[in-house]
């Protein structure tokens, strides 16, 4: 037999968990439980374009998002600033039927930030 299923709303707001952990706590709370932090490491926050469209973060650029930068700041990591392909797009869509250009995209992403 099947679980009942809950009735969903018109009007109900969907939220992303980054959204929802980054709003309602926020970065100060989220830096609490640090006792060791990532000091000496360098982070490059891919967001990519399913994490920033629909959703975003209040206050956030969706050319240029800082929320995972700031978080890996909170971690004591170093975050990088340049990195530009930060929000585009992997080609996840494409990884079944056309798994060429998917790669293709996924190594620009990966080989921008390597120096």
């Amino acid at each position: 037999m099947l679980p009942a299923v809950k009735k969903v709303r018109a009007g109900q707001k969907v939220r992303h968990m980054v959204e929802v952990i980054i709003e309602d706590f926020g970065y100060d709370e989220l830096a609490k439980p640090v006792v060791k932090p990532l000091e000496g490491i360098k982070i490059a926050g891919y967001v990519g374009c399913q994490t920033n469209r629909p959703f975003g973060i209040d206050g956030e650029s969706f050319e240029n998002p800082m929320y995972l930068d700031k978080r890996v700041d909170t971690l004591g990591a170093e975050f990088i600033p340049a990195y530009e392909k930060k929000v585009q797009c992997c080609g996840g869509a494409l990884a079944f039927s056309e798994p060429e250009k998917s790669h293709d995209r996924v190594k620009g992403i990966i080989e921008q930030v390597v120096y």
